[in-house]
């Protein structure tokens, strides 16, 4: 706690030092104390004397412990439970040192933002880091997609005011995943890592293991990256920080800390991880985002906001979240289950799909290596047949939705006022050299065709915000239709606007002066001259009289079609005739005007 106030009052004045990462790789490492100073605690802070058998942290199978679960539902106030709630709330000690240490540094800056990783990788406890925001990184082992579950996981347990979710690409296949040996990821499974984490509403996304990529072996992985950030976070980093909503959603997807901690045959983080992650991934690919709720969640009545309910590996829940569940159920609510429920549910639906095969380390070349557990393409077309059920179970939660014409195209609507904003991932993979050798993965990125539908909900205009064109939609039965060409590992962000722009206007002062402020206003209009409602990317550039681009060059999110642009005319600037260009980003009208500023 110290070190991290030291740390604080040393660095917090430096402008660019707004961000404070604790404590990475804590978590999950302290067992249940049973000295006789860990015991104390427990009786002053928990309560009571530790429940016998309550030795392991990940606790146990629930049928070692007779009368701990009744009909598969076990009492809020058993002793075991409410140790093992504790125990992961509290009495693990990495969490309370964390929230300390935040104190501290926030003490000495309350406007440092203090972050915690790694953020989900213990039982599924959501309110183990109230009033930290998340950071935490993902392996893309099975696939890339796994970036996209765990993002929302975190989301799940973020808070109002403590919501600047990070999240990075582990540039590293782990021995005994892809290979027998440790391997440094391909660049287009990289390049999708990071895709499909900047697909949600988060604060930022990165990789570790960055001098991996930049070996000479590795360069392609660098080169892939620079890429991705020249073509698509540069020109659209601003329209993905500010839209910050997604598309309302229907369906809950359930996590369950009691499930994991005493469910009797599938448990722990480790080995359910990758299981929950490929349900959330048929979801994804029948064109349908869910929102990860966690139990307490429930428990509080959580379930309101939601028509439908689904519930992954569901051997075991907490009494407070079955009869919420229950309730949900009997109140109209549907509620969808794999086979693994174990608890009644009135009028449940099972699916025939299982995910049971992408329980660690089934899908790993730990398994594969003997002969066992299941290849790539094997789970591909296990994949694509729980795709297919998913899409027809729950055909009338995904009529609201943009769909996808191919489930290797993953898309998630987002909105900002009037707009609707369609960022679609072309996911679409192989095997390459590695998932030749090995047989457990699928890394080379391949190109994709396909159509994309979304309802028209008052739409007038579609463009593609990468290619910067307008986009020409059939319209059919309330839907709108549109074919797209994806290059591999890319992907694109589709703006539907409530109008058509028709001009690109600029105002520009004719003179400006050393020494003195610069204001240029740019505005994006339709055809009877009114502002183009929603967010637009723009460019602008502006150039000294010899042709140097100013400091004020970038590319900017146009509010409800206007932005204005402050800078100044610093004194010793060059004189001349100055050109300011604009460039609207998605429909590529590009507008020019000159300014004099005078020779001296």
């Amino acid at each position: 706690v110290n070190l991290a106030r030291t740390y604080a009052e040393q660095y917090h004045e430096y402008p660019a030092y707004r961000l404070m990462n604790m404590n990475t790789e804590t978590e999950h490492h302290n067992q249940p104390d049973f000295s006789p100073i860990g015991l104390e605690r427990a009786r002053k802070l928990f309560g009571g004397e530790i429940p016998k058998g309550c030795e392991n942290m990940y606790a146990f199978k629930h049928s070692t412990y007779p009368g701990l679960v009744k009909d598969s539902v076990i009492e809020d106030d058993h002793p075991v439970l409410r140790f093992y709630r504790w125990f992961w709330l509290e009495g693990e000690g990495f969490n309370v040192m964390a929230k300390d240490m935040m104190k501290a540094i926030n003490e000495v800056d309350p406007n440092l933002l203090v972050f915690h990783d790694p953020a989900a990788r213990m039982p599924y406890m959501r309110d183990r880091h109230d009033g930290m925001n998340p950071w935490d990184w993902t392996y893309t082992t099975p696939n890339p997609l796994t970036l996209t579950f765990k993002i929302e996981a975190i989301r799940g347990f973020a808070e109002p005011g403590n919501d600047h979710i990070v999240n990075y690409v582990q540039v590293l296949w782990k021995q005994w995943t892809a290979g027998a040996v440790n391997l440094c990821p391909s660049a287009a499974v990289i390049r999708l890592g990071l895709l499909h984490s900047s697909s949600r509403p988060v604060f930022a996304v990165g990789h570790w293991n960055t001098g991996w990529m930049t070996k000479a072996q590795h360069l392609d992985r660098w080169e892939g990256v620079q890429d991705l950030h020249k073509s698509f976070w540069k020109p659209l980093g601003p329209i993905l920080t500010n839209l910050k909503q997604d598309a309302p959603r229907r369906v809950a997807f359930l996590v369950s800390h009691t499930n994991q901690l005493f469910a009797e045959t599938f448990r722990g983080s480790w080995q359910t991880g990758p299981a929950l992650s490929a349900w959330h991934e048929a979801f994804l690919r029948a064109g349908l985002p869910v929102d990860v709720v966690y139990e307490e969640t429930v428990a509080e009545g959580g379930l309101k906001d939601y028509t439908t309910l689904f519930i992954p590996f569901g051997e075991v829940i907490s009494r407070s979240a079955h009869k919420q569940i229950a309730a949900f159920a009997a109140g109209g609510g549907r509620v969808v289950a794999d086979h693994n429920l174990g608890y009644s549910v009135p009028g449940v639906t099972k699916v025939e799909s299982t995910m049971d095969h992408m329980t660690w380390p089934n899908w790993g070349w730990y398994r594969l290596r003997h002969k066992q557990g299941i290849t790539a393409p094997e789970r591909i077309k296990r994949m694509w047949a729980a795709t297919a059920e998913i899409a027809r179970v729950f055909a009338k939660e995904r009529s609201a939705n943009p769909v996808p014409g191919d489930p290797w195209l993953v898309v998630n609507e987002r909105r900002w006022g009037k707009g609707r904003y369609l960022y679609a991932i072309n996911d679409k993979r192989s095997a390459g050299a590695v998932g030749k050798r090995w047989n457990a993965i699928l890394e080379q990125g391949e190109p994709l065709a396909t159509s994309i539908s979304v309802p028209t909900g008052g739409t007038k205009a579609v463009y593609d915000l990468v290619a910067h064109r307008e986009i020409t939609p059939q319209a059919d039965a309330g839907r709108l239709t549109w074919q797209t060409d994806f290059a591999p590992a890319s992907a694109t962000v589709f703006a539907l606007l409530p109008q058509r722009i028709a001009f690109l206007e600029i105002v520009a002062p004719k003179t400006a002066e050393r020494g003195q402020p610069l204001a240029i206003t740019a505005r994006i209009l339709d055809d009877g001259k009114a502002p183009i409602a929603g967010l637009l990317p723009i460019r602008i550039t502006i150039r000294d009289g010899q042709g140097a681009a100013s400091e004020y060059s970038d590319t900017f999110a146009m509010k409800d079609g206007v932005f204005t642009l402050n800078g100044w005319i610093a004194l010793n600037d060059t004189g001349g005739t100055w050109s300011v260009t604009v460039e609207d980003l998605a429909s590529g009208r590009t507008a020019r005007k000159y300014f004099r500023v005078p020779v001296r």
